[in-house]
């Protein structure tokens, strides 16, 4: 718990706080390794639009639940980065992110660590250096970290210079999930593809493969929507 900290200077203490909901007992290891990997082999970003990103887009009411203020906040930066209903490609994403598209599209390209812990982001607003790392090997999820860190960055915590997409259960965690979701495959858009009320494994297979997301993802976005129900998730 010291050695946590004591990087506080450093990291910040949400990051240390998600960090240990998220690692636990291998928290202090996990960090290391994080800010070794983000040193060493991160890649630079620089999202499009980000100062009018951070002025126009609101986080809601706070008494709402964070999967309801991630939607609309998803919504918001869609419109304002001019996107309205459509499916963005990994060209447009890696544009708006200022990137290679290969650090979406290769799990060993700039930017890829497979051996650690989380996909993260380090963000010094001093000196305006941003720098990514993503851990995941499949391209949907690369392009789902890659929106949750943009989530965590416009409503996480100001004085937190590291951002981690971690498996916890925290608010923030689930903050960030949400508006990855909605930020690539929109409910309404979605249930516009499908055009059913009751959609087969077929239709959220070519839902999945329209939008560039996981299946996963678009059963997610229905049971929570209430067009299916959620012991679908735990099936097979």
């Amino acid at each position: 718990v010291r050695d946590l900290l004591d990087a506080e200077t450093e990291v910040g203490l949400p990051a240390i706080q998600e960090l240990a909901a998220a690692s636990q007992s291998r928290a202090l290891q996990d960090l290391r390794l994080l800010r070794e990997s983000l040193q060493r082999q991160g890649v630079s970003f620089q999202i499009a639009d980000f100062q009018r990103l951070i002025n126009d887009v609101q986080p809601g009411d706070l008494t709402n639940p964070p999967w309801q203020r991630a939607h609309a906040a998803a919504q918001e930066v869609r419109k304002v980065w001019g996107l309205g209903e459509k499916p963005i490609s990994n060209r447009n994403l890696a544009e708006l992110f200022g990137v290679q598209q290969d650090v979406l599209e290769r799990d060993q390209g700039a930017g890829s660590v497979a051996h650690a812990p989380y996909s993260a982001s380090s963000w010094h607003r001093e000196n305006r250096e941003r720098v990514l790392l993503l851990h995941r090997r499949a391209v949907t999820s690369r392009r789902f970290a890659l929106c949750r860190l943009l989530g965590d960055r416009l409503f996480g915590p100001n004085d937190s210079p590291l951002s981690a997409a971690t498996d916890a259960g925290t608010s923030r965690q689930k903050f960030q999930r949400a508006f990855a979701q909605g930020l690539l495959c929109p409910f309404n858009a979605l249930m516009d593809f499908i055009g059913k009320a009751a959609p087969s494994d077929d239709d959220i297979e070519e839902a999945a493969a329209h939008f560039l997301v996981s299946p996963r993802l678009v059963y997610t976005t229905l049971v929570n929507r209430h067009v299916l129900p959620r012991e679908i998730l735990f099936e097979g």
